[in-house]
C-alpha cells in the first residue's frame, strides 16, 4: 500500500516505533526528505529497517525542519534503491533515480498512477513526475501555491501525494490521517498488517461487512468473486481494492489469480477457486 509520513516544522517527529511500524508494513525500501529553507535534501533506497533507522538516528533533532518519509510496497518498478522515494520535479531520470540529491521542490505519493508507462527501472510515479508534474513546473514554479494547480494534480493524481519546496512548505493531496500533527497517508503506522490470514476463521462475516459498504445487500453481490485474503496477497490488483476486500471484479479475473496462486491437483481444476469463487 506504501505510507507517506509528512511532518510539518515544528511538529515533533514521531517515535522510531511507530517509523518502524510502517517500514515492517511496507518493506519495499524507504526514503526520507527534509527542507532546511535553501534546499530539499533527499536520501533514499533504505532496504532495511536498520538503514533507515541509522540514517535517521545520524540527523538528529529534526523538530524544527519540514521532513516527509516514505515506505513503499512495489507495483511498478523493481524493489530496488533507484525506485524508492521521494523524488525530486525534474524531467531528468538520472536524477529520480539517484538515491541522494538536492532540488527545491521534491514529492513522495502513495497509491497507484494509472495510465503511466513503465518499466523495471521506472515506476508510475517517476513517470508521473517527469511528465506531468515537471512541466507544470515550467509553467508554474511556484504551483504547490496554486489552488488550481493543485486542483489539477488531485484530479489527474487519483491517490495521495505529499509536496515539499525548500522553504519548508508542505502540500498533501488526498485524504491523510492526522496523529499528534503529524500527517499519515494510511493507517499501516499503528500496527503490523497481517500478509495472510486464513480463509475459514474470516470468511462467515465477509458478506455482512464487505456487502454493506459497497452499497449492496447482505447475502447479495452480484457480479462479484470471492478469493482468501492468501489469493489476494499475491495479487498485482490488490492496491485498487478496498483495504482487505477479497472480491474479483467478474469470475474471469478471480479464474485468472486463482491461477497465478495454485497449481491444480485435479483435472477439475482449483480446489481454491473452486471453494470460494461463485458468490454471484
Amino acid at each position: 500500500m506504501c505510507i507517506i509520513v509528512a511532518k510539518p516544522k515544528n511538529v515533533t517527529m514521531p517515535s522510531m516505533e511507530t517509523l518502524r511500524n510502517c517500514f515492517d508494513n511496507n518493506h519495499d525500501g524507504a526514503g526520507y526528505m527534509r527542507a532546511n529553507g535553501e534546499t530539499v535534501t533527499i536520501k533514499k533506497g533504505f532496504m532495511t529497517w536498520g538503514e533507515f533507522e541509522d540514517a535517521i538516528a545520524h540527523e538528529g533533532d529534526l523538530t524544527a525542519y519540514a521532513v516527509v518519509m516514505h515506505f513503499r510496497i512495489a507495483t511498478h518498478g523493481k524493489v530496488q534503491p533507484s525506485c524508492c522515494h521521494p523524488f525530486p520535479v525534474t524531467g531528468e531520470w538520472g536524477r529520480l533515480r539517484s538515491t541522494e540529491c538536492r532540488d527545491t521542490l521534491c514529492a513522495a505519493h502513495n497509491g497507484v498512477i494509472r495510465g503511466m508507462e513503465t518499466s523495471d527501472d521506472v515506476s508510475d510515479t517517476m513517470a508521473y513526475i517527469a511528465n506531468v508534474l515537471h512541466p507544470l513546473r515550467r509553467i508554474i514554479p511556484s504551483f504547490i501555491y496554486s489552488e488550481d494547480a493543485l486542483r489539477l494534480i488531485e484530479t489527474t493524481l487519483g491517490s495521495k501525494m505529499a509536496l515539499l519546496d525548500a522553504s519548508g512548505e508542505l502540500v498533501t493531496i488526498g485524504d491523510f490521517h492526522e496523529h499528534e500533527g503529524v500527517l499519515y497517508s494510511n493507517s499501516s503506522y499503528t500496527k503490523s498488517v497481517p500478509t495472510y490470514r486464513s480463509y475459514s476463521s474470516v470468511w462467515d462475516d465477509y458478506e455482512d461487512v464487505y456487502g454493506d459498504s459497497l452499497g449492496y445487500g447482505q447475502q447479495q453481490l452480484p457480479g462479484l468473486c470471492a478469493l482468501p485474503y492468501e489469493a489476494c496477497d499475491g495479487c498485482p490488483e490488490r492496491l485498487e481494492c478496498m483495504d482487505g476486500l477479497p472480491y474479483c471484479r467478474d469470475e474471469g479475473q478471480a479464474r485468472l489469480y486463482a491461477d497465478i496462486y495454485e497449481e491444480p491437483d485435479t483435472e477439475e481444476g482449483y480446489p481454491l477457486y473452486d471453494r470460494c469463487a461463485a458468490i454471484a
